[in-house]
């Protein structure tokens, strides 16, 4: 993902998103997934036109694997001192709601 020099503090958060599409590996159903990321820049933020890009390709991977993919992209690129993401499964007649959260600090 694309960053941004950021000189400032405090803490990022990026809301929900609209839903993207994941087709579970394991079962093939196609999911409604969303991600909330949280992170305290350290010199660069993530550019949120770039960001919201990200999440119009199609997945293919466990929710799980999602967190982790988003959790790579925002550590590796932005740098952060402290990153949090939280993917959520939509719930659907087959499924409930629920959630996976991955954190990582410096």
């Amino acid at each position: 993902m694309k960053t941004i020099e950021y000189a400032g503090g405090g803490r990022i958060r990026f809301e929900r998103i609209k839903p993207f599409v994941n087709t579970c590996k394991v079962t093939g159903v196609r999911e409604k997934v969303n991600v909330v990321v949280e992170y305290v820049p350290d010199g660069k933020v993530i550019d949120i036109v770039d960001y919201r890009k990200f999440f119009e390709q199609e997945f293919n991977l466990l929710i799980e694997e999602i967190a982790e993919t988003v959790m790579n992209e925002i550590w590796n690129s932005a740098q952060p001192k402290y990153a949090k993401v939280v993917v959520y499964l939509e719930g659907n007649e087959h499924l409930t709601d629920w959630s996976v959260t991955v954190t990582r600090h410096k």
